[in-house]
């Protein structure tokens, strides 16, 4: 299932934040890149149905779902994670997952998870109290577990360690085949990784689509060098 977007023009205020802006997801990682500023969580936040359009349309499959909700959106399949943890904070992270998961994938997803937080995780803590990396790792299990066909995360692995970025990392890979991903991340080990599985990536600047194309070959270009340095 591939999510779309085109022409999307989006205002806050007298703000343009997003400029004609086009693009579509594919089978595995679409990686968005940019400078602080240059639109890529309004541009996911649009794509999730959190903010209205003011021209262009978003598509899934070719049918257009720009008028409808983020309740409306979900129930198509489309999962969003922002940058701050949105787990249910008094509760443990086996019954959040428990209610809020496909009971088939999760019965996949709670050995994995379990295993990938390692002594961080115990059934009697609530997510609260967990680490930040074990909260973003159970963020990223309630996404998955609930069987998205596309999912839309933003910066998944903010504020994480060597250990927790890893972590978070090979839960995505888990799932690399089984929905589109739609990701903005910064951080160079991250485009490292996106580069070796083969990402397609858009760069947006000042609100609009500046380039796009394979990840290896934009990460060579001098502009997204400019902000992220040299990648290799």
């Amino acid at each position: 299932m591939t999510i779309s977007w085109n022409s999307l023009r989006v205002h806050y205020g007298q703000i343009c934040a997003l400029n004609e802006v086009s693009g579509k997801s594919r089978v595995g990682l679409t990686l968005i890149l940019g400078s602080n500023g240059s639109g890529k969580t309004t541009l996911l936040k649009t794509l999730a149905g959190y903010i209205e359009v003011k021209m262009g349309e978003v598509l899934i499959d070719g049918h257009s779902v720009t008028r409808l909700g983020p309740q409306k959106r979900f129930l198509r399949g489309v999962r969003y994670t922002s940058q701050n943890s949105i787990a249910v904070p008094d509760i443990t992270p086996e019954a959040y997952l428990a209610m809020m998961g496909d009971r088939g994938a999760l019965d996949t997803m709670w050995p994995l998870v379990r295993k990938e937080v390692r002594e961080d995780w115990n059934n009697t803590r609530f997510i609260h109290s967990l680490p930040v990396a074990t909260r973003r790792i159970v963020d990223l299990a309630i996404v998955f577990s609930s069987r998205p066909s596309i999912a839309l995360l933003d910066e998944p692995i903010a504020d994480l360690g060597v250990r927790g970025m890893a972590d978070a990392i090979r839960l995505i890979k888990h799932f690399w085949d089984k929905c589109h991903l739609v990701i903005v991340e910064h951080r160079p080990d991250f485009i490292r990784w996106a580069m070796e599985s083969d990402a397609y990536s858009y760069f947006l600047h000042n609100g609009q689509v500046a380039m796009g194309g394979d990840l290896r070959e934009l990460v060579s270009n001098e502009l997204v060098q400019n902000i992220y340095g040299k990648i290799n």
